[in-house]
């Protein structure tokens, strides 16, 4: 929308000669983030991830009812153009590297545009005369903003007063975060010097504006940012001001290049510079509900987080927000928590690691809130600790496959094999003895083990989508070391351990061959029925090599004698006569 301006009317007073900023003044705080709501934990962006936010600026010219020292009504366009233009190419769209020390990443482009809407002219000699620290300017704002129906935007965008008297660029905001108004002193001699004083005028718009949005000074209190660094207010070369922050500065009488700030919140003849957790609070405060909120000209659009990360977790890894916007927090949690340990991260990055002996899957899911406008997650899934896994069967019995020993109770044995996206694997035989064959591109595997017999495998793939995964395995014939009698039974089951100790040949994790001793025992028989059902259970005195379980009384039938020695079982059917 092109401005258009009006003209009221007033009454006098006379004016200084500086155009220096000196002073600014605003009222009122806010409180910082903590945790993953503190933006100064937040790793880089990337900022056109962001949508740009364009904010509706309303300027008021107060002018002498004599209509002298006063900026013109002909000064429309040198407000809403060069002056507009340079708060956004020569500063909002055009940021500059900070000449200070500091932890933030350097961003060109605040993704935040000024655009005066309107300019109103006011002969109005009381207000013209004004300096930034008169206590009534709320009484000026319910005046010619509330009480004046010439304004198009009353709550909808920030009014910038621009009274006409004082020279020095003085200016002070309603309050830290309020967007309904702030002043700008020495207006009128910028303009007279107009060949080089609209970019200065730009720059005391904008560190005013920076106080709408929710910033602080930098140079001598707590502006809730670590990375803006601490400074000794130097104007430049020239002298120092008030020293709030002495450092290495010292506070000379004339200060020295390497501590001038060029940030937007210090007094500075640039004023071009914002750090990140700078962007991240006055985007926040235009998506707050705090004064005119609805100074932006459109909504924004929330975003569903995409995330990136390893899609097998074996070491600390980070997983990152990838479309995270200033202004919105991040927060993000795990499932099941019991996979992972978090290492560090915060915000729109997590560092997890996978905890010891945790397998399969996990989800991160990222909630990414844009203040009054609501939130959206997202979510990425990933293998913990991903390894080859699957089942074993023999005598009729399914246990888990394990990547080491694999004890089975009858001699003709089967397994079926997975990995995370693996669509084939390779079977070496490293030591022992029998008969195998592999099939399904390697995925099952068919094994026929003498009574007592072992036989040790290492079994690789190379198509996983967590790359190459081996493990070595064993298949040992425990059952051949255990007796069940008689079978069939009318009565009594005897099962007897025939060997305490037994050695087999097996792989270590590098191939190479070892022996490993297998210490046997019995803690409890189980009797279960046909469909799985426990009937009886007997604990077995510790180093026994003999039980005893009875049949007697339960009707003929197929049961299964279950022997439990620690992780191992040893399964035998039995046939009840």
């Amino acid at each position: 929308m092109k401005p258009f301006y009006l003209i009221t009317l007033s009454l006098i007073l006379h004016i200084g000669n500086s155009f220096a900023q000196m002073d600014c003044f605003f009222e009122g705080t806010t409180t910082t983030g903590t945790g993953c709501s503190d933006w100064n934990l937040y790793s880089s962006l990337t900022p056109s991830n962001t949508a740009l936010k364009t904010v509706r600026l309303t300027i008021h010219v107060f002018q002498k009812s004599d209509g002298s020292l006063n900026i013109p009504a002909s000064a429309v366009s040198w407000l809403s153009n060069t002056v507009e233009g340079y708060l956004g190419s020569g500063g909002m769209q055009n940021l500059k590297p900070m000449k200070l020390a500091t932890s933030s990443p350097y961003y060109v482009d605040s993704r935040i545009k000024y655009d005066i809407v309107q300019v109103l002219f006011h002969k109005q000699d009381t207000v013209w005369e004004k300096d930034h620290l008169d206590l009534h300017w709320n009484n000026v704002y319910k005046d010619y903003v509330e009480m004046n129906s010439a304004v198009t935007y009353k709550y909808n965008s920030i009014h910038v007063f621009l009274p006409g008297k004082i020279s020095l660029g003085q200016g002070r905001a309603v309050r830290t975060g309020n967007k309904s108004y702030n002043v700008c002193l020495g207006a009128y001699h910028r303009y007279t010097a107009m060949t080089n004083e609209a970019p200065s005028l730009a720059n005391l718009m904008r560190h005013e504006l920076g106080h709408n949005l929710d910033l602080r000074h930098t140079y001598n209190e707590n502006d809730r940012c670590s990375d803006t660094p601490l400074n000794c207010n130097c104007w430049n070369n020239y002298q120092c001001g008030s020293c709030y922050y002495c450092g290495t500065c010292g506070c000379q009488t004339t200060c020295l290049p390497a501590y001038v700030s060029n940030n937007t919140m210090d007094y500075n003849a640039d004023e071009n510079a914002l750090a990140q957790c700078q962007l991240h609070r006055m985007h926040a405060n235009l998506m707050s509900s705090t004064g005119n909120y609805q100074v932006v000209t459109s909504s924004p659009v929330t975003k569903t987080p995409t995330i990136a990360g390893p899609a097998c977790l074996t070491s600390s890894s980070s997983y990152v927000l990838t479309n995270h916007e200033f202004g919105t927090t991040a927060s993000w949690s795990v499932s099941p928590s019991s996979a992972v340990t978090v290492a560090s991260g915060c915000g729109n990055v997590a560092v997890l690691a996978p905890k010891s002996g945790a397998s399969g899957t996990a989800t991160i899911t990222f909630i990414m809130t844009y203040g009054k406008h609501g939130s959206k997650s997202g979510s990425f899934t990933f293998t913990v600790n991903p390894s080859i896994t699957g089942t074993v069967t023999s005598g009729g019995s399914t246990y888990p496959f394990y990547g080491g020993g694999n004890h089975v109770d009858a001699t003709s044995v089967t397994a079926a094999i997975q990995a995370p996206g693996a669509t084939s694997f390779t079977w070496t035989k490293t030591g022992g003895s029998g008969t195998w064959y592999t099939y399904n591109s390697g995925k099952n595997l068919s094994l026929t083990l003498s009574s007592g017999g072992d036989i040790s495998f290492n079994i690789t793939t190379t198509n996983s989508t967590c790359g190459t995964l081996s493990t070595s395995c064993y298949f040992v014939h425990l059952g051949g070391y255990y007796s069940f009698y008689p079978n069939p039974t009318t009565g009594d089951l005897y099962v007897e351990l025939l060997e305490d100790e037994i050695e087999i040949n097996i792989p270590n994790d590098e191939g190479a061959i070892k022996k490993e001793k297998i210490n046997l025992g019995m803690e409890k028989l189980s009797l279960l029925d046909k469909n799985g059902n426990q009937l009886k259970e007997v604990k077995i005195d510790n180093g026994a090599k003999k039980a005893t379980i009875s049949l007697a009384g339960l009707p003929p039938d197929v049961y299964f004698a279950v022997v439990k020695d620690g992780n191992r079982l040893i399964e035998s059917k039995i046939i009840k006569n």
